[in-house]
């Protein structure tokens, strides 16, 4: 198992991605809190996850949302809109996923470039009910798997984020740096036509 800076290193790094990718540039940051000790209710709660690969390292990103919570996340983005069908509120989770692998992608290239390999994949989002596969609330780190559970907060949105990371070659991923924040462009804002 890597050492305790590694691992903390690896989990803020994902972390980090997907908060500069749904609160951007113009947003109050919001307050990064500890998962819930268990999840009551997950009837009509949807998961959306999607998967960052290399060899030394495979990084799986989940969101787990209602379509009320997504439509009230999409608002505070987007304040003023028309409402609009639910399946767009859950493109608005979807691109989101998006936009958080696509920023571990560019975070990882730097560590894929030292080790002169072009496997670097990340797939494409994966939507299914929750019930299906639940937060990972009660898992430990172990020699090659690390987990991450953290809920974001704005106002009185709660978005709950997962990370399960596989680690296949710690020596590698001890040599991956700090993921530092975006620059204040605009280009990862999550957009809809």
């Amino acid at each position: 198992m890597g050492d305790s800076k590694t691992i903390a290193l690896v989990k803020d790094g994902v972390r980090t991605a997907s908060l500069h990718r749904l609160f951007g540039p113009g947003y109050a940051l919001p307050e990064m809190l500890p998962p819930p000790p268990t999840v009551a209710e997950i009837d009509d709660t949807w998961l959306v996850k999607i998967v960052v690969s290399s060899d030394p390292i495979r990084i799986q990103f989940k969101v787990y949302y209602t379509v009320d919570l997504a439509k009230a996340l999409y608002f505070y983005k987007h304040p003023g809109s028309k409402e609009l069908p639910a399946r767009i509120y859950h493109d608005f989770i979807r691109e989101f996923c998006n936009l958080t692998a696509g920023a571990i992608k560019v975070w990882l290239a730097d560590l894929v470039t030292v080790m002169k390999t072009d496997d670097l994949v990340v797939n494409l989002p994966d939507q299914k009910p929750a019930m299906v596969e639940m937060p990972p609330l009660d898992k430990t780190d172990s020699d090659d798997q690390l987990f991450d559970t953290w809920v974001f907060q704005a106002e009185k949105l709660q978005l709950l984020c997962a990370t399960e990371i596989q680690v296949f070659d710690w020596a590698q991923v001890a040599n991956i740096q700090p993921n530092v924040h975006p620059a204040d462009d605009g280009s990862d804002e999550i957009e809809f036509l």
